[in-house]
Protein backbone atom coordinates (compact mmCIF):
# COMPACT_ATOMS: atom_id res chain seq x y z
CA UNK A 1 0.00 0.00 0.00
CA UNK A 2 1.28 3.47 -0.88
CA UNK A 3 0.24 6.51 1.31
CA UNK A 4 -0.76 9.72 -0.24
CA UNK A 5 -1.43 12.58 1.97
CA UNK A 6 -3.57 15.35 0.31
CA UNK A 7 -3.84 18.53 2.14
CA UNK A 8 -6.79 20.93 1.25
CA UNK A 9 -9.02 18.70 0.16
CA UNK A 10 -11.53 20.58 -1.12
CA UNK A 11 -9.87 22.75 -3.46
CA UNK A 12 -10.17 21.60 -7.06
CA UNK A 13 -6.59 20.75 -7.86
CA UNK A 14 -6.66 18.17 -4.49
CA UNK A 15 -9.66 16.78 -6.16
CA UNK A 16 -7.89 16.41 -9.54
CA UNK A 17 -4.75 14.52 -7.58
CA UNK A 18 -7.28 12.20 -5.48
CA UNK A 19 -9.13 10.89 -8.91
CA UNK A 20 -5.77 10.48 -10.70
CA UNK A 21 -4.24 8.38 -7.77
CA UNK A 22 -7.94 6.61 -7.43
CA UNK A 23 -7.66 5.69 -11.24
CA UNK A 24 -4.18 4.88 -11.78
CA UNK A 25 -3.74 3.28 -8.17
CA UNK A 26 -6.89 1.46 -7.89
CA UNK A 27 -5.67 -1.13 -5.40
CA UNK A 28 -2.63 0.26 -4.14
CA UNK A 29 -3.20 3.81 -3.07
CA UNK A 30 -4.31 5.38 0.80
CA UNK A 31 -5.70 8.02 -0.27
CA UNK A 32 -6.17 10.77 2.75
CA UNK A 33 -6.67 14.29 2.94
CA UNK A 34 -7.24 17.01 5.47
CA UNK A 35 -9.79 19.84 5.23
CA UNK A 36 -10.82 22.34 8.24
CA UNK A 37 -13.14 20.54 9.84
CA UNK A 38 -12.38 17.25 8.76
CA UNK A 39 -15.45 16.22 7.51
CA UNK A 40 -15.46 13.07 4.86
CA UNK A 41 -15.06 13.82 1.34
CA UNK A 42 -15.53 11.54 -1.68
CA UNK A 43 -12.47 9.90 -3.65
CA UNK A 44 -10.53 10.17 0.13
CA UNK A 45 -10.35 7.12 2.07
CA UNK A 46 -10.08 8.97 5.34
CA UNK A 47 -9.96 12.94 6.15
CA UNK A 48 -8.24 14.57 9.04
CA UNK A 49 -8.84 18.24 10.33
CA UNK A 50 -6.28 20.61 9.29
CA UNK A 51 -6.96 24.55 9.91
CA UNK A 52 -3.72 26.34 8.65
CA UNK A 53 -4.95 29.32 9.98
CA UNK A 54 -5.48 28.25 13.38
CA UNK A 55 -2.77 25.66 13.82
CA UNK A 56 -5.68 23.58 14.98
CA UNK A 57 -4.10 19.67 13.48
CA UNK A 58 -5.80 16.36 14.26
CA UNK A 59 -3.42 13.95 15.01
CA UNK A 60 -2.51 11.41 11.81
CA UNK A 61 -1.39 8.31 12.45
CA UNK A 62 -0.26 6.94 9.16
CA UNK A 63 3.19 7.33 8.20
CA UNK A 64 3.40 9.21 4.51
CA UNK A 65 4.96 7.82 1.04
CA UNK A 66 4.12 11.38 -0.42
CA UNK A 67 2.42 14.26 0.76
CA UNK A 68 1.35 16.62 -1.71
CA UNK A 69 0.49 20.13 -0.40
CA UNK A 70 -1.77 22.44 -1.93
CA UNK A 71 -3.77 24.17 0.83
CA UNK A 72 -2.85 27.94 0.38
CA UNK A 73 -4.17 31.30 1.23
CA UNK A 74 -4.61 32.74 -2.43
CA UNK A 75 -5.03 36.18 -3.39
CA UNK A 76 -8.67 36.19 -4.89
CA UNK A 77 -9.79 34.58 -1.16
CA UNK A 78 -7.35 36.64 1.10
CA UNK A 79 -6.74 40.37 1.11
CA UNK A 80 -4.93 40.94 4.61
CA UNK A 81 -1.28 40.14 4.14
CA UNK A 82 -0.75 38.87 7.93
CA UNK A 83 -3.10 35.75 6.51
CA UNK A 84 -1.00 35.19 3.45
CA UNK A 85 2.33 34.23 6.33
CA UNK A 86 -0.33 33.12 8.90
CA UNK A 87 -1.47 30.14 6.27
CA UNK A 88 1.58 29.71 3.66
CA UNK A 89 3.85 29.71 6.35
CA UNK A 90 3.38 29.61 9.90
CA UNK A 91 0.47 27.00 9.99
CA UNK A 92 2.14 25.04 7.22
CA UNK A 93 5.79 24.56 8.46
CA UNK A 94 3.94 23.73 12.03
CA UNK A 95 1.49 21.22 10.02
CA UNK A 96 5.00 19.72 8.73
CA UNK A 97 6.55 19.10 11.95
CA UNK A 98 3.78 16.98 13.23
CA UNK A 99 3.91 14.96 10.07
CA UNK A 100 5.03 11.44 10.24
CA UNK A 101 6.82 10.74 6.95
CA UNK A 102 8.37 7.07 5.75
CA UNK A 103 12.34 6.95 5.24
CA UNK A 104 12.79 8.36 1.58
CA UNK A 105 9.03 9.84 1.17
CA UNK A 106 8.35 12.84 -1.13
CA UNK A 107 7.04 16.03 -0.58
CA UNK A 108 5.57 18.00 -3.46
CA UNK A 109 4.66 21.54 -2.60
CA UNK A 110 2.28 23.27 -4.73
CA UNK A 111 4.66 26.83 -4.84
CA UNK A 112 3.43 29.78 -7.78
CA UNK A 113 4.73 31.80 -10.46
CA UNK A 114 4.26 35.13 -7.84
CA UNK A 115 7.49 33.82 -6.22
CA UNK A 116 8.65 35.98 -9.06
CA UNK A 117 9.37 39.62 -9.07
CA UNK A 118 7.60 41.65 -12.13
CA UNK A 119 10.36 42.96 -14.37
CA UNK A 120 11.08 43.31 -18.07
CA UNK A 121 12.69 39.91 -18.56
CA UNK A 122 11.07 37.73 -21.20
CA UNK A 123 12.44 34.46 -19.71
CA UNK A 124 11.69 33.04 -16.31
CA UNK A 125 14.39 31.11 -14.41
CA UNK A 126 14.47 29.58 -11.10
CA UNK A 127 17.43 31.89 -9.92
CA UNK A 128 15.18 35.03 -11.86
CA UNK A 129 14.24 37.63 -9.03
CA UNK A 130 12.29 37.03 -6.06
CA UNK A 131 9.22 39.24 -5.13
CA UNK A 132 9.69 41.95 -2.27
CA UNK A 133 6.63 43.33 -2.11
CA UNK A 134 4.25 40.61 -3.32
CA UNK A 135 2.78 39.82 0.33
CA UNK A 136 1.52 36.16 -1.36
CA UNK A 137 4.18 35.32 -3.39
CA UNK A 138 6.97 36.15 -0.31
CA UNK A 139 5.21 33.66 1.83
CA UNK A 140 5.47 31.11 -1.06
CA UNK A 141 9.16 31.44 -1.45
CA UNK A 142 9.61 32.30 2.47
CA UNK A 143 7.74 28.86 2.88
CA UNK A 144 9.64 26.58 0.27
CA UNK A 145 12.87 27.83 2.25
CA UNK A 146 11.48 26.79 5.55
CA UNK A 147 10.67 23.68 4.31
CA UNK A 148 13.80 22.24 2.81
CA UNK A 149 15.79 23.66 6.21
CA UNK A 150 13.25 21.33 8.26
CA UNK A 151 14.32 18.68 5.97
CA UNK A 152 17.63 19.19 4.81
CA UNK A 153 19.12 16.31 7.10
CA UNK A 154 16.64 13.82 6.06
CA UNK A 155 16.36 11.38 2.76
CA UNK A 156 13.14 12.90 2.32
CA UNK A 157 13.14 14.91 -1.11
CA UNK A 158 10.83 18.39 -1.51
CA UNK A 159 10.22 19.45 -4.71
CA UNK A 160 8.65 22.91 -4.88
CA UNK A 161 6.62 23.51 -8.19
CA UNK A 162 5.95 27.12 -9.24
CA UNK A 163 2.94 26.85 -11.00
CA UNK A 164 1.53 29.63 -13.07
CA UNK A 165 -1.75 29.33 -14.73
CA UNK A 166 -3.46 26.25 -13.63
CA UNK A 167 -6.01 24.36 -15.60
CA UNK A 168 -8.07 21.78 -13.90
CA UNK A 169 -12.13 20.67 -13.84
CA UNK A 170 -13.55 23.76 -11.51
CA UNK A 171 -10.72 26.05 -11.10
CA UNK A 172 -11.59 29.63 -11.01
CA UNK A 173 -10.18 33.05 -10.79
CA UNK A 174 -7.33 32.83 -12.97
CA UNK A 175 -7.01 34.94 -16.10
CA UNK A 176 -7.35 32.14 -18.65
CA UNK A 177 -10.55 30.60 -16.45
CA UNK A 178 -12.19 34.33 -17.08
CA UNK A 179 -11.20 34.44 -20.23
CA UNK A 180 -13.37 31.42 -20.99
CA UNK A 181 -16.43 32.32 -18.88
CA UNK A 182 -16.24 35.54 -20.72
CA UNK A 183 -15.72 34.06 -24.53
CA UNK A 184 -18.73 31.27 -23.21
CA UNK A 185 -20.89 34.53 -22.54
CA UNK A 186 -19.90 36.31 -26.18
CA UNK A 187 -18.38 38.96 -23.99
CA UNK A 188 -15.15 41.06 -25.46
CA UNK A 189 -12.05 39.79 -24.33
CA UNK A 190 -9.29 42.10 -23.29
CA UNK A 191 -5.88 40.54 -24.45
CA UNK A 192 -2.16 42.52 -24.52
CA UNK A 193 1.46 40.96 -26.19
CA UNK A 194 -1.08 39.18 -28.81
CA UNK A 195 2.12 37.79 -31.07
CA UNK A 196 4.01 36.97 -28.10
CA UNK A 197 4.81 32.84 -27.12
CA UNK A 198 2.90 31.77 -24.10
CA UNK A 199 3.24 29.48 -22.18
CA UNK A 200 2.55 29.98 -18.19
CA UNK A 201 -0.14 27.30 -17.89
CA UNK A 202 -0.39 23.71 -16.79
CA UNK A 203 -2.88 21.25 -15.72
CA UNK A 204 -3.25 18.76 -12.79
CA UNK A 205 -1.69 15.80 -14.26
CA UNK A 206 1.57 16.78 -15.52
CA UNK A 207 2.43 18.40 -11.95
CA UNK A 208 1.91 14.61 -10.63
CA UNK A 209 3.18 12.53 -12.84
CA UNK A 210 6.43 14.77 -12.54
CA UNK A 211 6.30 13.89 -9.05
CA UNK A 212 5.66 9.92 -9.02
CA UNK A 213 8.22 9.64 -11.53
CA UNK A 214 10.73 11.91 -9.83
CA UNK A 215 13.31 9.18 -9.16
CA UNK A 216 16.03 10.90 -7.34
CA UNK A 217 16.21 11.04 -3.98
CA UNK A 218 17.13 13.13 -1.30
CA UNK A 219 16.23 16.12 -3.55
CA UNK A 220 15.35 19.77 -1.81
CA UNK A 221 14.12 20.95 -5.28
CA UNK A 222 11.92 24.76 -6.84
CA UNK A 223 11.34 24.27 -10.60
CA UNK A 224 8.87 25.92 -13.23
CA UNK A 225 6.19 24.30 -14.06
CA UNK A 226 4.67 24.89 -17.32
CA UNK A 227 3.76 24.20 -20.75
CA UNK A 228 5.53 24.07 -24.10
CA UNK A 229 6.36 27.71 -25.62
CA UNK A 230 4.64 26.89 -28.87
CA UNK A 231 1.47 29.52 -29.48
CA UNK A 232 1.01 33.29 -28.98
CA UNK A 233 -1.14 34.47 -26.61
CA UNK A 234 -3.90 35.44 -29.79
CA UNK A 235 -3.28 31.86 -30.70
CA UNK A 236 -4.73 30.64 -27.11
CA UNK A 237 -7.71 33.02 -27.44
CA UNK A 238 -8.83 31.67 -30.73
CA UNK A 239 -7.91 28.29 -29.87
CA UNK A 240 -10.57 28.70 -26.83
CA UNK A 241 -13.02 30.12 -28.97
CA UNK A 242 -12.75 27.31 -31.30
CA UNK A 243 -13.10 25.01 -28.59
CA UNK A 244 -16.10 26.50 -27.40
CA UNK A 245 -17.63 27.14 -30.83
CA UNK A 246 -17.71 30.57 -30.39
CA UNK A 247 -16.04 33.90 -32.30
CA UNK A 248 -13.57 35.91 -30.50
CA UNK A 249 -14.21 38.90 -29.66
CA UNK A 250 -11.23 40.83 -28.36
CA UNK A 251 -9.52 44.37 -27.81
CA UNK A 252 -5.54 44.87 -27.54
CA UNK A 253 -4.41 46.69 -24.85
CA UNK A 254 -0.87 47.72 -24.31
CA UNK A 255 1.10 45.90 -21.38
CA UNK A 256 3.82 47.95 -19.29
CA UNK A 257 5.17 44.30 -18.80
CA UNK A 258 6.41 41.78 -21.82
CA UNK A 259 4.63 38.34 -21.74
CA UNK A 260 6.81 35.81 -20.11
CA UNK A 261 7.97 32.26 -20.64
CA UNK A 262 8.42 30.28 -17.63
CA UNK A 263 11.57 28.00 -18.56
CA UNK A 264 11.37 24.71 -17.51
CA UNK A 265 14.76 23.39 -18.49
CA UNK A 266 15.29 22.62 -14.99
CA UNK A 267 12.47 19.99 -14.46
CA UNK A 268 12.99 18.14 -17.83
CA UNK A 269 16.84 17.72 -16.92
CA UNK A 270 14.91 15.69 -13.79
CA UNK A 271 12.17 13.85 -16.24
CA UNK A 272 9.80 16.23 -16.61
CA UNK A 273 8.05 16.81 -20.44
CA UNK A 274 5.80 19.72 -20.69
CA UNK A 275 2.71 18.90 -22.24
CA UNK A 276 1.69 21.08 -25.70
CA UNK A 277 -0.54 24.10 -24.72
CA UNK A 278 -3.45 22.85 -26.75
CA UNK A 279 -3.61 19.76 -25.29
CA UNK A 280 -3.67 21.40 -21.53
CA UNK A 281 -6.87 23.78 -23.00
CA UNK A 282 -8.66 21.01 -24.47
CA UNK A 283 -8.36 18.90 -21.68
CA UNK A 284 -9.79 21.69 -19.58
CA UNK A 285 -12.58 22.74 -22.03
CA UNK A 286 -13.72 19.27 -22.24
CA UNK A 287 -14.01 18.26 -19.03
CA UNK A 288 -15.65 21.81 -17.59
Amino acid sequence: MINFLITGANSCLSKNFSKYLKTNFPEEALVIGTNRNGNDQDDFDKVYKADFFKKDFEKINEKFDYVFHVASAVPNKYQKKEDFYSINLEGSLEFFKKLKLKKNSTIMNISSMSVYEKSNEKKIFENSQKCINDHYGRSKLLFERELNKLFRNSEISVLSLRVPCLLVPNVDGNFIAKMVEKIKNNEKVILSNIDSKFNAAIDGNSLIEFVLNFKYNSKKEAFNMASEEKITILEMAKTLSRLLGKDLDFDEVKSNFPSQILKTNKAEEFGFKPPSLENVLYNYILNQ
